[in-house]
């Protein structure tokens, strides 16, 4: 058995910088506002990127183009935070510790894996470290964020906003028509329902670029299989 390792980290770094200025400029709040014919500005003031501090977790390929593709922007700083530093990230970023991002950082990006170590990342204790009106993006996975805090850090206003494109036990939702059922998770409910939260259906990844990479590197693992025996994407149980 093998599997797709990388398809196209460009669409979902460009998916995170869509859901950054979706969250400062009240974007999806507009949308509605327009299909209801509404057109009135009040409590929709917006905010502009080269006054914020963007904070990004984690510098792999995704990350990298990320932290990229906002220095475009002119951002107030990009600060980072990996456990390995690259020279590369240096030219466009600031390296801090962890309680520095959190502390300075108008935005946070989460571009990590799900691990022991990254599970419940985004938690009571790390809320309280963050700046008041932050606001989180996550595009990587849901077990990242402990959704009962953050829903109550947005509830208290601790946090500003949030962007998620993946969420814990996503399976039940992605690739669905929820509108009219009642869903077991009591705080996706509530999330859905807050002005100042976008939520999307793991949808970062989804361009004809990434769909291509799919398959051709689907079609290339089967081919490596029957000629040599072996595949460089082969899945090793641990």
């Amino acid at each position: 058995m093998a599997n797709v390792p990388s398809y196209s980290p460009n669409s979902v770094s460009e998916f995170t910088v869509l859901s950054l200025l979706a969250l400062i400029k009240n974007y999806n709040n507009l949308i509605i506002n327009g299909y209801n014919r509404n057109f009135i500005r009040n409590g929709l003031v917006a905010k502009e990127l080269r006054n914020l501090n963007i904070g990004i977790i984690g510098t792999g390929r995704i990350g990298t183009l990320t932290i990229k593709h906002l220095k475009g922007f002119y951002p107030k700083n990009i600060f980072v935070y990996s456990r390995t530093e690259k020279d590369e990230i240096k030219n466009y970023a600031e390296y801090v510790s962890l309680d520095e991002l959190y502390k300075n950082s108008d935005v946070i990006i989460y571009h990590i894996p799900l691990s022991k170590e990254t599970k419940d990342m985004v938690c009571k204790d790390s809320i309280n470290k963050m700046k008041k009106g932050v606001y989180i993006i996550n595009v990587s996975r849901g077990g990242i964020v402990n959704n009962e805090d953050l829903l109550e850090g947005l509830k208290s206003g601790h946090i500003g906003g949030a962007a998620l494109d993946v969420y814990t036990n996503e399976i039940e939702y992605v690739n669905k028509n929820i509108k009219d059922i009642v869903l077991k998770d009591s705080v996706i409910e509530e999330l859905f329902k807050m002005k100042n939260v976008i939520i999307t259906p793991h949808y970062a990844f989804y361009t004809d670029e990434a769909l291509l990479n799919m398959v051709t590197t689907s079609i290339d693992n089967i081919f490596e299989f029957m000629n040599t025996g072996k595949c460089i994407n082969k899945i090793i149980k641990s």
